[in-house]
């Protein structure tokens, strides 16, 4: 990500450093109980202006993008480790499995447990193994 490099720092808009430290907060606090205050809080930025930022840098909402940086770290756990649907939903920030599952489903199409599989029978090179 050159944009976010520390070389780079001098020529990135306020806003590019603002989103940043909003990455960056939910990168480190995904896995709790987040809301947009803390986000807006850890950019000092209001409420509102987090929701522009992230609206005018990543074309989503503030919740939306949470839920999908959650699904995505979800999807690197299912893929490279052999921990429970619960423990991974609890680490990504979900309450339960079944509320993994449901935002799972609805992201990317399938269950966990199915995207396990389909992943887990990948070879190294992800063609499928025989």
């Amino acid at each position: 990500e050159p944009l976010f490099s520390s070389d780079g720092a001098s020529w990135m808009t306020s806003r590019d450093v603002q989103f940043k430290a909003i990455l960056d907060f939910i990168r480190a606090n995904y896995a709790a109980a987040i809301d947009v205050p803390q986000m807006a809080s850890a950019a000092g930025v209001s409420e509102r202006e987090c929701y522009r930022i992230i609206e005018t840098c990543a074309g989503t909402t503030p919740a939306a993008y949470l839920r999908a940086y959650r699904i995505n770290r979800a999807c690197e756990l299912l893929t490279h480790t052999t921990r429970t649907v619960q423990a991974i939903a609890r680490q990504c920030g979900f309450a339960t499995a079944s509320h993994l599952g449901q935002v799972f489903k609805e992201q990317i199409g399938c269950t966990p447990s199915s995207y396990r599989a389909a992943r887990q029978n990948l070879d190294s090179t992800g063609q499928k193994s025989h």
